[in-house]
């Protein structure tokens, strides 16, 4: 953050629109990981607010990468985690299809890496990693014509997980070897992401002892580096194997800890995923009430989009209590 405000405050007092995206493209992206989601969001807007078609063309060209495609990332996956999941996930296409227009293999490689991140936020929660398939497979191919050792490895995970999901044999040993490889870039800006992402794909398969190691992994690459952003979730996905193993009132603990550190971060869509697999744990023990009593704080406080899975299901789950 202090190299990114550096850089923002040069770029500033350059005067030259070029270096004033970038300085907001370094700060939008450095306070999404640190999971400070209005002032990324801000940042993201107004670093897009200078933004053009031709201005991301020449940066493109000067820097090797899209402020553009980096600039609605931020946006997207703030507006997501602020519970504004509708204008999130337009925002997403947006970011894809800008690549695709600049036709510029790094910057494509990136979004459709995006594309994959912000498809784990979006989908692993509710089972459906398979939707990213096609996308995860496009990026593999690109990365490996192009070079692109960094998103080679990224890919390797997601087919791993993927394949998890599809019920295909080798898929374990993806996953294992895409997160070596991904270990050898020294790139972990998304190592807390990935990692919960593999804990939670391990969940169908019963391997509690590799799973609790990455959320272990998550938790003090989380506390190390100030990266907060999907760090409730490893709360959530440890709350999900201690109820599995019979432990409910560490399940429960684990949950609470991921309401709490939700709540704290804004980060309302997974604040109320944390309230579902909560309100689950309680009714299981006959304490309906108390689940639903929580659910209900944090879903009420909030407009939310109908048609996404987890405002559906909590909607249900109030209107049946209500009853």
């Amino acid at each position: 953050m202090q190299a990114a405000e550096a850089l923002h405050q040069m770029a500033q007092a350059s005067g030259d629109l070029l270096f004033e995206i970038t300085g907001w493209h370094a700060t939008a992206y450095t306070r999404l990981f640190r999971s400070e989601f209005e002032a990324a969001l801000h940042d993201a807007d107004a670093g897009l607010a200078l933004l053009d078609f031709e201005r991301d063309k020449e940066l493109v060209k000067t820097f090797q990468l899209s402020s553009g495609v980096c600039l609605l990332l931020s946006r997207a996956e703030a507006l997501w985690m602020l519970g504004r999941v509708a204008e999130a996930d337009q925002e997403a296409e947006r970011m894809l299809q800008l690549a695709r227009e600049l036709d510029h293999p790094a910057s494509l490689a990136a979004a459709l890496a995006f594309t994959l991140h912000g498809g784990t936020v979006r989908h692993s929660y509710t089972g459906q990693m398979a939707r990213l398939r096609d996308t995860a497979t496009e990026l593999h191919r690109l990365s490996h014509e192009e070079g692109f050792y960094l998103w080679c490895a990224v890919s390797e995970i997601y087919l791993g997980v993927i394949g998890q999901a599809l019920g295909e044999r080798n898929a374990r040993a993806r996953m294992r070897e895409g997160l070596e490889l991904f270990a050898q870039t020294r790139t972990r800006v998304t190592a807390v992401l990935m990692n919960v992402m593999v804990a939670e794909a391990l969940y169908d398969i019963g391997d509690d002892d590799e799973a609790l190691r990455l959320l272990d992994e998550a938790e003090t690459e989380a506390r190390e580096s100030a990266k907060g952003f999907f760090a409730p979730e490893i709360w959530r996905v440890r709350g999900r194997y201690f109820a599995r193993q019979g432990k409910p009132s560490q399940a429960e603990w684990a949950f609470r800890r991921a309401l709490e550190l939700a709540a704290s971060q804004n980060a309302h869509s997974l604040e109320l995923r944390a309230a579902l697999d909560l309100h689950d744990l309680l009714d299981d023990q006959d304490r309906a009430a108390d689940g639903h009593a929580c659910l209900a704080e944090v879903f009420d406080s909030r407009q939310w989009a109908t048609d996404r899975p987890e405002p559906a299901r909590a909607r249900t789950i109030l209107a049946r209590s209500s009853l």
